[in-house]
């Protein structure tokens, strides 16, 4: 399993520390904004290894899974107005390390994971059972849950997207994207996989006769380590290892970056230092509230909040650092709005960003649940 890690995190990144980076004249808007201090409920018992995932139901539960080959259930309630309480419900063992999850929606009765050994498999909650539903011929890094059609969406490295139909052991449909799939998510009827060197495919769920659309990272230099689909599926926004991301509007996917018109942009975050040498951290994951504002979970141990369509930054808070030393921020390695959008899942862990001689310093495998700050959802305009 530790093998089987470090093996994932060469091919899927590159040391970003100690870089010094020129101004970018296409970022958001970016500033110090003061926000009440966030208050985080801690999650126990701790995940076993780093955590791969995270995902919530439709309900007040979630759902963490992690390199020790566990996936585990929490029941999440309200202490007070900022404080939650998370009862474990349950925990199932698989023979190799979890790398994705996702909810049946439809039912709140079970999830479905992706793992190293290349299967799909449904957890039935009630039962505490697991099936395989189907197979890749590499490991499985992202699944999905298409619920108008209850379909699971896999995507592999074995450069293939199958869709999985549970009543059936053979793909109801099979698209070769002719790139190892690292990040995958879907909105509405986008479909979105992607490589870790920038390349993109999508998918439109309202027509599967049609064909896929490729195309590539038009702003971000370095390997993605994160693909998020608007709310509204006309876009989609990327994390990437540079503490860069990018924001990409469905009618320019295709199109030059040019004029004062465009709607695609990239910007910096999650980096530390001076304007003149900053250090920047991978930006490891991206979630959109309901009413389409979004954060950035970073390895510098923050989260930032954004508004896209006014490229402005609205807040960030920075979770709990057990290390104590400035010098070493708590990597977030996975943050999930719930369904609803009052409450962030915040997972930390150690995301390789310094290389495999610095993961014994990491030991520290935390969840924390904290409320949705009230800067973070601001009142669109009508």
């Amino acid at each position: 399993s530790p093998t089987q890690e470090r093996q994932h995190n060469r091919h899927n990144t590159q040391e970003t520390r100690d870089t010094t980076h020129k101004t970018d004249k296409r970022h958001t808007t970016s500033q110090s904004i003061t926000m009440s201090k966030p208050v985080f409920s801690d999650v126990n018992p701790a995940p076993g290894g780093p955590t791969s995932s995270l995902s919530w139901s439709k309900g007040t539960f979630f759902v963490a899974t992690s390199w020790d080959g566990k996936a585990r259930c929490w029941e999440v309630g309200m202490v007070d107005a900022v404080r939650f309480s998370t009862v474990p419900k349950c925990e199932i063992a698989f023979p190799c390390p979890l790398l994705c999850s996702v909810w049946d929606i439809n039912t709140n009765a079970a999830v479905f994971l992706g793992d190293a050994d290349n299967a799909v498999s449904r957890w039935d909650l009630a039962s505490q059972s697991k099936q395989q539903i189907g197979a890749h011929s590499a490991p499985v890094k992202s699944v999905l849950f298409w619920e108008a059609q209850n379909i699971v969406i896999s995507g592999s490295w074995d450069k293939t997207v199958k869709f999985w139909d549970t009543r059936s052991p053979n793909p109801v449909h099979t698209i070769n994207t002719n790139f190892s799939v690292h990040a995958m998510d879907y909105r509405q009827k986008m479909l979105l996989a992607a490589s870790p060197d920038k390349k993109y495919m999508a998918f439109d769920l309202s027509n599967t006769s049609s064909n896929p659309l490729y195309f590539q990272e038009k702003f971000l230099q370095y390997q993605l380590r994160t693909v998020s689909v608007f709310p509204d599926g006309n876009g989609f926004g990327v994390g990437s290892i540079e503490g860069r991301a990018s924001i990409n509007v469905a009618s320019e996917f295709t199109a030059p970056v040019t004029g004062t018109n465009k709607m695609s942009f990239a910007f910096k975050c999650h980096r530390l230092g001076t304007a003149s040498s900053e250090r920047a951290y991978p930006v490891n994951d991206i979630s959109w509230h309901p009413n389409g504002t979004f954060f950035t979970a970073g390895g510098d141990g923050n989260l930032f909040f954004w508004d896209k369509d006014a490229k402005q930054q609205l807040g960030s808070i920075e979770v709990p650092n057990r290390y104590n030393s400035a010098s070493m921020p708590n990597p977030i390695v996975a943050a999930k709005y719930s369904y609803d959008g009052g409450a962030i899942a915040i997972a930390t862990s150690y995301d390789w960003f310094k290389g495999e001689d610095f993961a014994s310093q990491y030991q520290y495998n935390d969840i924390f649940i904290t409320k949705t700050p009230a800067i973070a959802v601001p009142h669109k305009k009508k």
